[in-house]
């Protein structure tokens, strides 16, 4: 649902004293900023930090959801090198879908890639 859509439950209020029939319930949804998501729609949006040598020889992380859930996705084979600012998707992991029974939007994950600032002859 978007930020200030209204959620009326027709019916469910209290009756006025000019009329017999009970009145709405109105619910205005408020969407605040989350610090490590970011939503679009329904599409959730989500950086991860990787070294470089994750982002060459892969990795396994687990993804923190916003519902408490760990999710763990793994980086390896077809899926290397991961590029600086990549991404991988999830389906199914993003914000329910608006009058859609248990559909929900995708994930986005983005890979941030810290190069080293230097390398030692060793690792050269």
């Amino acid at each position: 649902m978007k930020h200030r859509e209204q959620i009326i439950y027709h019916g469910k209020g209290e009756t006025d004293l000019n009329s017999d029939e009970p009145g709405d319930v109105i619910f205005q949804l408020r969407q605040r900023k989350h610090h490590k998501f970011r939503r679009i729609g329904d599409t959730l949006y989500h950086n991860v930090n990787i070294n470089f040598k994750e982002s060459v020889l892969g990795f396994e992380r687990k993804v923190k959801t916003l519902d408490g859930r760990e999710l763990k996705v793994k980086i390896s084979g077809d899926q290397l090198p991961v590029g600086p600012n990549s991404w991988h998707i999830i389906t199914g992991e993003g914000m329910p879908i608006k009058d859609s029974w248990n559909s929900f939007g995708d994930l986005h994950i983005k890979w941030l890639v810290n190069f080293p600032r230097s390398v030692t002859p060793k690792q050269k």
